[in-house]
């Protein structure tokens, strides 16, 4: 009888032990593809991130090129405030992919950098205005020199903005992937 009790209890061991360990195996495989799910949905996260930051980026380049050569052609006097216009229509395409841009940035990234890449453009729009208001000035015979710096001024505060933008986006997507 003892015998049979021991058989009895030992396959109630066993049979608990196996499903213990069954139950154990399982959790830890869901736990271990759960993890796996969520560095990769990290990973593609940064991915999206960081395109959507480097479009902001790219999008501040054209536009900051074509306001660098429309600024050097105005203040050497080679565009005037009626050919800038002409170019304002250009300088509004830039400012409508810029600001294409940042809504994704918007949508894609931290509410700070959103507020960088606003500011960035606020910057940019006030650098075409310093052109522009060189060009009338220019053509109503105002120093050329005063012109320059208040050109360079506006050039100084974009360059400003888009590093602060760039550096906060990195620091966002160093935390996206230590973090």
């Amino acid at each position: 009888m003892d015998q049979g009790l021991a058989a009895v209890l030992g396959g109630a061991v066993g049979a608990l032990g196996a499903s213990l360990v069954g139950a154990l195996a399982f959790w830890q495989a869901r736990w271990v593809t759960r993890q796996q799910l969520i560095g990769a949905n990290a990973q593609w996260r940064r991915q999206v991130q960081r395109e959507t930051y480097g479009l902001f980026a790219t999008e501040y380049l054209k536009a900051s090129q074509f306001l660098l050569r429309t600024g050097r052609a105005t203040l050497d006097r080679e565009y005037s405030e009626a050919d800038l216009a002409g170019l304002a229509g250009t300088f509004d395409e830039h400012l409508h992919s810029l600001l294409a841009a940042m809504t994704t940035v918007g949508l894609e990234g931290p509410e700070e950098l959103f507020d960088h890449a606003n500011d960035a453009i606020d910057a940019v729009t006030a650098w075409w205005r310093a052109i522009s208001d060189a060009a009338r000035e220019l053509a109503e015979g105002a120093n050329s020199d005063d012109q320059e710096r208040l050109v360079r001024e506006a050039l100084g505060k974009a360059g400003g903005q888009i590093g602060r933008f760039t550096s906060i986006a990195q620091d966002h997507l160093d935390r996206v992937v230590l973090g």
